[in-house]
C-alpha cells in the first residue's frame, strides 16, 4: 500500500536516465543503489512556490518532471527532475512505500 503523505526527505540524488530522454532507470540515495523498475506515474510540475511573492511572473514557476517510481526492492518514491535556470539536478521528494 502507498502511504500519499508519505516519508518526506528532501535530499539532492544521483540519477542515471535513459539515454535519449530524462527517464530515471536506477539512482543513488544515502549511499545505497535503487533500480527502476516500474514508472507508476510521471507529471510535470509548473506550480509557483510556497515562498514565491504575490506577483508572480512565469519565470517564477517551478519546472519540474516529477516521477513516481517502484524499485526492485518493492520501495516506492516520488523523485523530480528541477529543471530551473540552467539546472538539471534530480531529488528524492518522498519515500512512500
Amino acid at each position: 500500500m502507498i502511504d500519499e503523505k508519505g516519508k518526506f526527505v528532501g535530499e539532492k540524488i544521483k540519477v542515471e536516465t535513459m539515454e535519449d530522454e530524462p527517464v530515471p532507470v536506477s539512482f543513488i540515495w544515502a549511499k545505497k543503489s535503487f533500480c527502476v523498475t516500474e514508472i507508476i506515474k510521471s507529471w510535470q510540475d509548473h506550480s509557483f512556490s510556497e515562498a514565491s511573492p504575490k506577483r508572480r511572473t512565469w519565470l517564477m514557476r517551478r519546472h519540474r518532471n516529477v516521477f513516481l517510481v517502484k524499485t526492485s526492492s518493492d520501495e516506492v518514491f516520488e523523485i523530480y527532475l528541477d529543471r530551473g535556470a540552467g539546472r538539471r539536478d534530480w531529488y528524492l521528494y518522498k519515500k512512500l512505500k
